[in-house]
């Protein structure tokens, strides 16, 4: 029951705490923000995809000969699909593709190529990625015109259509500048929110006298109002330390209730009285 009691308190001092930090932590998460959108829009450079789409069949003629397609035609066509995709990643293939966009060699414009089959589908695409939008859908529609006619020199009793040509893409597909300045709010938010938590988990000090109830278990029975130190009064000793202090004054027409008080008052008149030696 104690133990309950005392998480419940611990829990409410943390509640409290992070209500009285959630100016900071709303700041921190907005910085989160402004940073990562800025890191995004100057320094990262947007790349551009463009994407062309091909269909397989297992015959050359299977399509204009034939009003249906057999469920053995299917098969063979989805067999050929991984087969086609390592025709097109060939040397042969990058290095036409290569001279007709006039980039220096097919190696450097494998790297900017991406391939997938389309599941269950006689389908597969094609990708292309370029910080130029021009040269994306210039890459890509260059793969459509070689790759078909190497694939049918090579696969005798196959055939490859293009389903769909490139366009040029209209606006960057990454960076996603809305994503990263989320990312970076939330970012912002989970550390703020997680150190200032952290701390408060593993802070000790006793700054009220619920903090002491809390600790020691004991009721507290008073208090002692602090004492500011008077910069005007007169200097007593060689170390000029000042033994005067301003007291809190009391309400209109209220008595001190507190002896401490009362004799702390009578050690200030005797201060002032002292001689100066």
């Amino acid at each position: 029951m104690e133990e309950t009691k005392e998480l419940d308190i611990d829990l409410m001092k943390i509640v409290y705490m992070l209500r009285t930090k959630i100016v900071f932590i709303i700041l921190i998460t907005i910085f989160g923000a402004a940073v990562s959108g800025a890191f995004t829009h100057f320094l990262i450079d947007p790349t551009y995809t463009s994407t062309v789409k091909f269909y397989v069949q297992n015959s050359e003629d299977a399509v204009s000969t034939s009003s249906s397609i057999n469920l053995q035609n299917l098969d063979a066509a989805e067999k050929l699909v991984n087969f086609c995709i390592y025709v097109i990643k060939t040397d042969t293939v990058m290095d036409k593709v290569a001279d007709s966009v006039e980039i220096n060699t097919g190696e450097s414009l494998r790297s900017m190529i991406s391939t997938t089959a389309i599941e269950d589908t006689m389908a597969f695409q094609v990708t292309v990625k370029s910080k130029d939008p021009n040269l994306s859908a210039k890459i890509a529609n260059s793969i459509a015109e070689i790759a078909p006619q190497e694939i049918v020199r090579i696969v005798k009793g196959g055939g490859v259509s293009v389903i769909d040509y490139a366009k040029v893409p209209k606006k960057p597909s990454s960076p996603n500048l809305r994503k990263n300045i989320v990312i970076g709010a939330l970012a912002g938010f989970i550390l703020s929110f997680g150190a200032f938590f952290i701390y408060e988990v593993f802070d000790t000090t006793i700054t009220n006298t619920k903090d002491l109830e809390r600790v020691f278990d004991i009721p507290i029975l008073g208090t002692v109002p602090r004492l500011e130190r008077n910069n005007s009064s007169p200097d007593y000793g060689s170390d000029k330390q000042n033994n005067s202090f301003n007291l809190p004054e009391p309400p209109s027409g209220a008595k001190p209730s507190s002896a401490v008080l009362e004799n702390i008052q009578s050690m200030k008149g005797d201060a002032k009285n002292e001689p100066k030696k």
